[in-house]
């Protein structure tokens, strides 16, 4: 039996379009429907028309419509796409095979409608192969998770988590968390019109003229400085001290990604990393060391040190006030240790970890193992971030002592917890330990 699929207007143009951009096709999947509420359908880029439901699969060159319902994407790099009512979306370009060796794309088009993404991991290593086109601008990836919505008043982008690039024919601005743009045509620069790091502008978008245009990107400035809203917690710089800030403003080269100056809010202290070594980010928390590093303690007189351990992020939004959260050892940098008489040498990687978290009591235990060290400790946390911890070795390890750790809750809902640590290994002619761990809700990253 022969089906003859029969093509509205819509679905005749959004076909026009997906054949005007060809593009490759996998043999593997680009993602799946993670959920769907009403009447989503989908266009092939060979025609074919098809109703999506719960975990149909997705592949490059398709085109999405939502009508009247909405529908949750999940691609196979980790990233999600929530699309709203009355949003056609198009996946152009789209690669990942189970790593990031640049050779990864994602590349999709917002034809209208209303899409909110958190990213994955695609464009970590390039940046340039991750980007969202809309009628009036193209959309970079900075951060991890950012709205766009589309329609005759032009485009407004909206940053949650990280920096977000928005570039068109007039030029590019970037986004940091809370920060929103108009872009009303694809000649004129876009305007922020929400700044959580300056005052919030006046600047009101005029009659907007929404102009079907292909965008192209223009330099943006090399770093983005004074973002607040920022969590840090560093050990190591002074003695046996971890310190821990909830509140702070960043820079932040938006090139790279990389944290170079944290001034913590309050307190007048500015940590200064001059080579800074990071170690590894999933775009929610960043973690590594400060090959050199300076800091102005309580505005005073700076101080330097080396190998400086840190963990930062966008403080924690909508903290859980009640119930336990359990993580799990995610990511870590390599310890470092320092001998008495200043030679550094690699420490044993952590291979596993916990993190508890009782929200309701505000009390936090951790625990963190390597064939190096076992290390167990609980601590109040009735204020963030987590701060001023004394581990102490178990009974079947090395014997550590003078230990500290500090540590912060960054991202919505408390996505993740860093931690900070160091210690005298008094089995290691009292070689001083220090490094930094990331934990992520329930069974890791």
């Amino acid at each position: 039996m022969h089906t003859t699929f029969t093509l509205k207007n819509s679905a005749r143009m959004a076909l026009a379009i997906s054949m005007a951009f060809p593009v490759a096709a996998y043999a593997a999947p680009a993602g799946r429907v993670d959920f769907v509420a009403g009447a989503v359908t989908s266009l092939t880029a060979d025609g074919r028309s098809r109703t999506l439901g719960k975990g149909d699969e997705l592949n490059s060159g398709e085109t999405i419509q939502t009508g009247s319902g909405r529908v949750q994407l999940r691609y196979t790099d980790g990233s999600q796409v929530s699309l709203q009512p009355g949003t056609q979306y198009r996946i152009d370009d789209y690669r990942y095979e189970g790593k990031t060796d640049g050779d990864e794309k994602g590349f999709f088009s917002l034809l209208k409608g209303s899409l909110r993404t958190v990213t994955g991991l695609v464009g970590k290593v390039n940046r340039q192969n991750y980007k969202i086109t809309t009628s009036v601008a193209t959309i970079g990836i900075r951060g991890t998770e950012f709205k766009v919505e589309s329609d005759n008043d032009g485009v407004r982008v909206s940053t949650g988590e990280g920096l977000v690039e928005v570039c068109n024919k007039g030029g590019c601005i970037v986004l940091a968390r809370g920060e929103q743009a108009v872009v009303i045509n694809a000649e004129g620069k876009p305007v922020r019109v929400i700044n959580t790091g300056s005052a919030s502008t006046n600047e009101k978008p005029g009659t907007p003229s929404v102009i079907i245009d292909k965008t192209r990107e223009t330099d943006i400035a090399s770093t983005s400085a004074g973002i607040p809203g920022y969590a840090f917690a560093v050990s190591g710089l002074i003695g046996l001290d971890a310190k821990a800030y909830s509140s702070g403003t960043a820079t932040i080269n938006t090139s790279t990604g990389v944290l170079t100056q944290f001034v913590a809010a309050g307190s007048g202290n500015t940590y200064v990393g001059q080579i800074q070594n990071q170690q590894g980010t999933d775009s929610i928390i960043s973690w590594g060391e400060w090959a050199a590093s300076t800091h102005a303690p309580g505005g005073g007189s700076a101080t330097s040190n080396t190998y400086t351990p840190y963990v930062t992020g966008v403080a924690a939004t909508n903290v859980p006030t009640s119930g336990t959260v359990f993580y799990t050892l995610s990511n870590s940098t390599i310890p470092s240790v320092v001998s008495s008489g200043g030679v550094r040498t690699a420490g044993a990687a952590l291979t596993s970890g916990s993190l508890t978290a009782n929200f309701g009591s505000a009390q936090v235990s951790v625990y963190m193992y390597s064939s190096q060290f076992p290390m167990s400790g609980s601590l109040s946390a009735s204020n963030l971030p987590i701060s001023g911890v004394h581990f102490s070795g178990s009974t079947t390890g090395p014997c550590i002592s003078g230990a500290s750790v500090s540590g912060i809750f960054v991202g919505a809902n408390a996505a993740r917890a860093g931690v900070t640590y160091q210690y005298i290994d008094q089995t290691n002619s009292n070689a001083r330990v220090s490094g930094s761990a990331v934990f992520t809700p329930g069974g890791g990253a």
